[in-house]
């Protein structure tokens, strides 16, 4: 189970030779890549073969390779380089070599193969790559796995990873369809992933920066860029040149009208925060506002969303550039229940095209209580005041271990604190769209999304679980008093959420908290403009300061004690009371008693981690570099 770059597995990896384009063509899309290609064209019959033949059992990893070599010419793309250096300049603009991106689309192109046989040997072969014959390697035995922790992590991935619901959402992107409908058997839809190939193998070339586009006169000025400009965002360059020399990239050009349009949606700057979701950070404006406004302007279909989802999963598995040893981004450096997160958001994130932002966010948080019910013994999701605040602090805290103690923290608060989390967590930012489940008494906004509370409600569990509630809730409770409740209506959109930042705490222990205080300081929210605060640690008379001074900011009081809970004292969330406002949840223990998650776990060698067995995991920044990669 080694990886590397070397080996008899390795020979028929290696890059194209690399070509170079002059100095005279640089800009011009149609030029320079034609000048690059050297006339050659896509081999349609090579891309409908891998296409058709993707979920035949005799069809191997191998034989795909080879197909889609021979199908895509772009793939020559990743190792052009200029034929005169300029200083300050790379070959790639991600940093790497034209060798490592290269084999990065291949990553893709593999994790793709793999995820369309879900059900034959696709599963293996993600988890585990392949072995010097190109075959997926087996399930590891327990001699396997003693002295080799990334060994277990491949395993605990393999064990873990909701197969089901990827596979389904290859279906929802109609690349497979079931016979017969829901539950038959699974075929390919060609002509769809023919496209899911073609973006796959072109969707990085311009990482390329020979190739990157100059703005025309007659397009300019284009998403930000004025005439004359080169397009150094890849994504931005890649929709240029699709939307306005969509001949220079042949495996686009002969897609059907239809499938053109579904790849350009991917290229779209959705501005979606994809940590945000799946640990229920922010609230519905925030999250979906411009991903929404993209779907509407690009006249977006389910399938389309769930297409992009697709893109943007193979695109992170193929990250790291070891293609035949499996998706190591995924396996070996992604949190196996951030990725589960992920997974479960795909299949509600598609009705975006025809739901409103809130609507799709509710059915989230009720899908992941859902989830997450068996195993933390709860009942049907919640209803009422509460119920928002309650399934998404239950996101928020990710691991059993903390989500149990939140869900007890919840009985210990305070009237007041509750009301506060109640009401905030519950407000969407968006005119006239509410939460079938948590009706708004005192419609209004802005909406407040706290920036990092995931990680402050994870750093204080379980042992402060209800000092964790109580701080978030006095959080909320001042954002308030500078941004007082307005009618939506009188705002502008992008004032309809504001963002307060808690980077200062979102780590720290309460003691570390609270000893700020005895130092002769204290924590501050300070308004920093109309659209943000930031929680600082200043000395106490540095408010007066910034009163004078025309600013606004409040005390965070984080050492007061009020009914029901003290901010700093000890917590042993496991002995709480139960009261009406968890009438959904379960009157028996939140133990983990008599739950399985899966059947196989009771075959699993002894030190594979099982579900809710890690540590909590940072969502947020595993989405920012799954965007970033």
């Amino acid at each position: 189970f080694s990886s590397g770059t070397s080996g008899p597995r390795e020979f028929l990896l290696a890059a194209p030779e690399a070509r170079s384009i002059t100095n005279a063509v640089e800009g011009e899309p149609n030029l320079a890549i034609a000048l690059a290609l050297s006339g050659r064209t896509t081999d349609w019959d090579a891309v409908k073969r891998a296409a058709t033949r993707l979920r035949h059992r005799d069809y191997g990893l191998r034989d795909y390779y080879v197909d889609v070599r021979q199908a895509f010419p772009e793939l020559q793309l990743y190792t052009v380089t200029r034929e005169e250096y300029k200083a300050g300049h790379r070959d790639i603009s991600a940093g790497l070599t034209p060798d490592e991106e290269y084999r990065r689309t291949l990553g893709a192109l593999f994790a793709l193969y793999w995820l369309a046989r879900v059900g034959i040997d696709g599963e293996c072969g993600l988890s585990f790559g392949v072995d010097d014959d190109w075959a997926p390697r087996k399930i590891p035995e327990q001699e396997d796995l003693d002295g080799s922790a990334a060994l277990k992590k491949r395993l605990t991935f393999y064990c873990n990873t909701p197969w089901k619901k990827l596979l389904q959402l290859l279906v929802d992107a109609g690349m497979l369809t079931e016979r017969g409908g829901r539950g038959g058997a699974v075929e390919v839809a060609v002509p769809r992933m023919c496209a899911m190939l073609a973006l796959t193998a072109i969707h990085d070339v311009f990482k390329v920066e020979a190739l990157l586009p100059r703005v025309r006169p007659e397009h300019a000025p284009f998403k930000g860029f004025a005439a004359g400009d080169v397009i150094n965002d890849h994504d931005v360059a890649m929709y240029y040149v699709l939307d306005h020399f969509p001949e220079a990239l042949p495996s686009f050009a002969g897609l059907d009208a239809t499938q053109r349009h579904s790849v350009l949606f991917t290229q779209s700057k959705m501005s979606f925060n994809h940590g945000w979701l799946v640990q229920a950070e922010a609230p519905p404006h925030a999250l979906f506002a411009r991903f929404k406004r993209v779907i509407m302007a690009g006249e977006a279909n389910p399938p389309d969303v769930s297409f992009y989802f697709v893109h943007w999963l193979t695109d992170l598995a193929g990250a790291v550039p070891n293609p035949l040893d499996g998706s190591e981004r995924l396996v070996l450096g992604f949190p196996y229940q951030v990725l589960g997160s992920f997974i479960t958001s795909f299949s509600v994130l598609s009705a975006l095209a025809t739901q409103t932002e809130t609507e799709v966010f509710e059915t989230y948080l009720e899908s992941y209580w859902r989830d997450a019910a068996p195993r933390l013994r709860l009942g049907a999701p919640p209803s009422g005041e509460h119920a928002i605040a309650m399934m998404r602090l239950l996101c928020q805290a990710q691991s059993t271990e903390a989500q149990e103690s939140v869900l007890a923290a919840w009985e210990k608060l305070s009237a007041d604190d509750e009301k506060v989390l109640c009401d905030e967590m519950s407000r969407t930012g968006i005119a006239d769209q509410h939460f079938r489940a948590s009706a708004q008494k005192r419609p209004g906004g802005p909406a407040i999304l706290v920036y990092y509370s995931p990680q402050l409600v994870r750093s204080l569990t379980p042992d402060s679980a209800s000092q964790a509630l109580a701080i978030l809730a006095e959080v909320y409770r001042r954002s308030r008093k500078l941004w007082p409740l307005t009618p939506l209506e009188r705002l502008d959109d992008d004032a309809r959420t504001v963002t307060v930042r808690i980077d200062q705490i979102k780590e720290l222990k309460l003691e570390d908290i609270r000893a700020v205080y005895s130092d002769g300081n204290s924590w501050l929210l300070y308004k920093r403009n109309e659209r943000e605060a930031v929680v600082e640690c200043h000395p106490i008379d540095y408010l007066a300061e910034l009163h004078t001074n025309g600013h606004q900011a409040a005390v965070l009081k984080l050492w007061r004690k009020r009914t029901g809970v003290a901010i700093g004292g000890p917590d042993s969330a496991q002995t709480s009371r139960r009261t009406s406002a968890s009438a959904t949840l379960s009157r028996g223990s939140l133990s983990l008693a008599g739950h399985s998650p899966d059947p196989s776990w009771s075959r699993l060698p002894t030190g594979v981690a099982r579900e809710g067995g890690e540590a909590a995991a940072e969502p947020a920044e595993a989405a920012a570099e799954a965007e970033a990669a």
